[in-house]
């Protein structure tokens, strides 16, 4: 068994996060004000900086981190409009997208070099932008479907990990580094549930695991793992983690 080294309590709803430099961990969420909200934590758990969107409504939905440091939150303010935050290491705003519609940005994934890929709402599509918030590439408009996680190679190719509105299936794809779709697999096991659920590059850079849930019904479901290489073929079986098993 393992053994907790420090535990915090952020009393924020929606929580996401995301391990940068020196093991700094940051949590983006919203208070109970309704407002979103960026915290870093130091290895030790010492709450370093909190920072909120100083809009109503709003919500921090996704989080990464850069090598140097620096933070960036995606999310949405006034409801149902797109956000994007940049913070440096002392916890100032660098920049800000604060966008008049688009529903929301979430998922997000920063690079150790600052570069951004987040998914829009409306339209559905991926975006970038560089270290300094300037826009870069667009996607063409992606699938209707729950968009839950999504990660970029040293190439600058994005893995892009959705599950059905009717949680059918879960749907791998592969866009490259000027947002033209190379792949996109559908992991359909038949007459189950199954759960999007998060995105990992392989240790070797091409390929991802992925996690998510499986042999679904409305109270319960088994753990699955899945990984695949960079040309969509599955390296091996799927690992099946019986979620009825004793621990």
């Amino acid at each position: 068994p393992t053994s907790r080294s420090w535990r915090t309590e952020c009393k924020s709803g929606g929580a996401t996060l995301a391990l940068g430099p020196n093991d700094m961990l940051v949590i983006g969420g919203r208070t109970n004000d309704n407002q979103g909200t960026t915290r870093v934590y130091q290895s030790d758990g010492t709450l370093q900086w909190t920072r909120n969107i100083m809009a109503a409504n709003s919500s921090v939905l996704g989080v990464g981190i850069d090598g140097m440091g620096n933070v960036v939150a995606s999310g949405f303010h006034m409801s149902d409009q797109a956000a994007l935050l940049s913070y440096d290491v002392d916890s100032n705003l660098t920049w800000s997208h604060l966008d008049p519609d688009g529903d929301w940005l979430a998922p997000l994934h920063v690079n150790a070099a600052g570069q951004i890929w987040a998914i829009r709402g409306a339209p559905l599509q991926v975006e970038t932008y560089d270290a300094a918030g300037a826009a870069g590439w667009t996607s063409a408009p992606l699938e209707d479907a729950a968009y839950e996680d999504l990660v970029a190679d040293a190439q600058g190719n994005v893995y892009v990990l959705s599950g059905a509105n009717d949680g059918s299936l879960l749907s791998l794809t592969k866009l490259d580094n000027q947002g033209q779709q190379v792949w996109s697999i559908d992991h359909d096991d038949a007459d189950v549930l199954e759960i999007a659920g998060g995105l990992a590059l392989l240790p070797d850079g091409n390929g991802v695991l992925v996690v998510g849930a499986t042999n679904g019904t409305l109270q319960e479901a088994d753990a699955l793992i899945a990984w695949y290489d960079g040309d969509g073929n599955q390296l091996v079986p799927d690992l099946v983690i019986d979620g009825d098993a004793e621990t």
